[in-house]
């Protein structure tokens, strides 16, 4: 039988206040890397006039990791995993992963900006939605900090 005063695992740790500002920090840089990781594999694989593994497999593997754009963008995601993992350890997931989100909407402002991709009323709201549920989320921690 597992005793939860034995197995550190079931303690809560203290949290610092400023370790909590730096996470949070880090969360939106999270943000970002991946954002920008996806809109660059989406820019790569435009610029390669899309795939085709019909042909040969290795062929079009071998275009797909020598194209600049995958390549950057598989290296912002494999960063933001790495910088995933820090936030984690120090934030609950239950507050955290919320966060990831909000690429959802970053994502949609950069399609519209940078790939020139449509964008409707329908896609905004949802975007909205999504923020208002993160906006809810990230009050939950002050209260748990009050508490």
């Amino acid at each position: 039988m597992i005793d939860p005063n034995s197995n550190s695992f079931w303690r809560r740790k203290p949290r610092a206040k400023n370790s909590s500002i730096k996470s949070k920090i880090l969360l939106f840089f999270s943000i970002m890397l991946a954002s920008i990781g996806q809109v660059l594999l989406k820019y790569g694989v435009k610029s390669l006039g899309g795939l085709e593994f019909g042909g040969g497999a290795a062929a079009e593997l071998f275009r797909i990791f020598t194209c600049p754009y995958i390549v950057l963008g598989l290296f912002c995601i494999a960063l933001n995993l790495l910088v995933w993992m820090t936030i984690i350890s120090k934030l609950e997931l239950s507050f955290a992963y919320p966060f990831a989100s909000l690429s959802y909407a970053l994502i949609l402002l950069i399609g519209w900006l940078v790939l020139y991709e449509r964008v409707n009323a329908l896609r905004i709201a949802g975007v909205a939605f999504i923020t208002i549920g993160v906006i809810l989320v990230s009050r939950t921690e002050k209260k748990a900090a009050d508490a």
